[in-house]
């Protein structure tokens, strides 16, 4: 599984989805000839600059390296449409990225990267345009330090930075309730982000990050409509520990910034300021790996959101993995019990045909209205909708 807290090498830098049909080709012709360094359980690292001067006095030659994914699906409900994901079925269904990485200098980097999202007949695709900007941003290493300026990742729980690499998720995305397109969070944000690794001894290691900056994610007018909320001065801070037990991570971050929102006739956003928070472990061994986190956003005036998933996978002989995953969305208002809106329950069987070629099929159980498309999300109904997909991913 990902490991973004190896030192100075970034985690793969995430390009959402669909790119056009040549791109598509693209990526698989290269993938399969150049791919061999990847693995299932780690996502593909750019390669480090080896052209250092021999004699201290050379100029340091740049390096160019590509990267780049691509996951497509097709998924089909038996009932709602949920995510995108209609009862007659769809196709429409990827995501892509093409990632550029220059390396000026041993420390010195500029990194863009591409993407293209498609979601079925969901109205978030409303917020996504055919390619976009996902990464653009310079990176400088200061010994164990690391700084990003620009439109840059935010470190925030397990799977935040690799949302779309399909080789090194357990299902086709990580849980929607964590990590959604209008899950209170973003991926990215126009700003700074500062790392820092250090070696504690024993075994134990810490890397820790601050980020300042501005971004937007979507919302819905609980009418079949989406829009952006601006997000300004957000300040955060990410710690994670490795511990002397091989593959067992623990960290935990925190989030707070200024909202406006995009759309005035939704009245729990309005101008204010939110607080986000989440804890997690990440234990990834050579007989079973598990995840958990869980995240509460306080939205202010007596009312939260909280998030929690569980997902385990067992490896099988012959590059089969089973993998189950349980999650869960909770509204808490002030002197009330919490209500549950959205249970996702989801089995899934994946098979490496190589670790850079990976099929999945999984199927999913889901009670509660907040991500079903079909029925207003507070119409007091609790619906209950299965929904499957086939994909397969591939990565160069």
């Amino acid at each position: 599984m990902p490991n973004r807290h190896t030192p100075f090498r970034p985690p793969p830098e995430r390009i959402p989805a669909r790119l056009p049909l040549a791109l598509f080709g693209l990526l698989i012709l290269l993938g399969p000839g150049t791919a061999a360094r990847l693995s299932a359980q780690e996502p593909p690292q750019p390669a480090e600059p080896t052209e250092t001067p021999s004699d201290g006095k050379s100029p340091f030659s740049a390096k160019i390296t590509l990267n780049g994914y691509l996951t497509q699906a097709y998924a089909r409900s038996d009932e709602h449409q949920i995510l995108g994901i209609t009862k007659a079925g769809t196709a429409d269904y990827s995501t892509a990225a093409l990632r550029i990485r220059a390396d000026m200098t041993p420390d010195d980097a500029f990194v863009l990267q591409l993407a293209h999202i498609r979601i079925g007949s969901s109205p978030i695709q409303q917020l996504k345009n055919e390619v976009d900007i996902e990464w653009l941003y310079y990176q400088r290493n200061f010994g164990d330090t690391r700084l990003k300026l620009g439109r840059v990742q935010i470190p925030f729980g397990i799977y935040n930075e690799v949302r779309d690499l399909g080789t090194v998720l357990p299902f086709y995305r990580p849980s929607h309730n964590f990590y959604g397109d209008a899950a209170f969070g973003s991926e990215t944000l126009e700003g700074v982000v500062l790392t820092h690794h250090r070696a504690l001894g024993a075994g134990w290691s810490l890397t820790g990050d601050l980020h300042y900056g501005n971004w937007r994610f979507g919302n819905s007018d609980f009418q079949g409509h989406y829009f952006f909320n601006q997000v300004e001065h957000s300040k955060g801070a990410e710690l994670w520990i490795e511990t002397p037990l091989s593959g067992l991570r623990v960290g935990g971050g925190a989030m707070r910034y200024d909202i406006r929102t995009g759309n005035p006739a939704v009245p729990i956003i309005g101008e204010s300021t939110w607080q986000a928070s989440h804890v997690s472990v990440a234990g990834d061994f050579a007989r079973f790996n598990v995840h958990a986190e869980a995240k509460e956003v306080n939205l202010g005036a007596g009312l939260r959101v909280q998030m929690v998933y569980l997902q385990a996978g067992v490896p099988l002989p012959h590059g089969f993995t089973i993998n189950a995953q349980g999650d869960l969305f909770y509204l808490k208002v002030a002197n009330q019990p919490r209500v549950r809106s959205d249970d996702d329950r989801a089995l899934g069987l994946n098979y490496a045909i190589r670790p850079d070629l990976v099929l999945k099929a999984e199927h999913h159980w889901n009670e509660g209205g907040f991500w079903v498309e079909d029925i207003p999300p507070f119409s007091g109904l609790q619906p209950k909708t299965r929904y499957w997909l086939v994909s397969l991913s591939t990565a160069f």
